[in-house]
């Protein structure tokens, strides 16, 4: 590949490791005959931004908020089912108490007969 003085090109540099690769486009223009110096790139053409699901600052809080919601419903479905078996062990209680009421009132009428 040949260059050519004083004209613009864009150069793609790709980095690629175990995680993934990334793309950056640079634009640049070389230098003229006369100029010995080095040139800077002037602008980054396109920038890489990772995806939202990428990023530390993100995923860590979301994680926790999921697992304190899911930690809050457990905890909401544990009591509700206690206080769904504390009420049906009262009912029973009170149902043995009339029961037992009724039985001993019917026995005190066969008495008195």
């Amino acid at each position: 590949m040949s260059v050519h003085p004083s004209t613009w090109y864009v150069l793609r540099v790709t980095a690629r490791n175990a995680a993934g690769s990334t793309d950056c486009y640079l634009k640049f223009q070389t230098a003229r005959h006369d100029s010995s110096s080095t040139l800077v790139p002037r602008q980054v053409v396109v920038r890489y931004t990772p995806p939202f699901y990428e990023r530390i600052e993100v995923i860590v809080p979301f994680c926790g908020v999921v697992v304190t919601i899911i930690l809050i419903m457990v905890a909401i479905g544990i009591y509700w089912r206690r206080r769904r078996e504390l009420k049906a062990e009262r009912l029973a209680a009170k149902v043995d108490v009339a029961s037992l009421y009724v039985h001993l009132c019917l026995q005190d009428r066969q008495i008195d007969y």
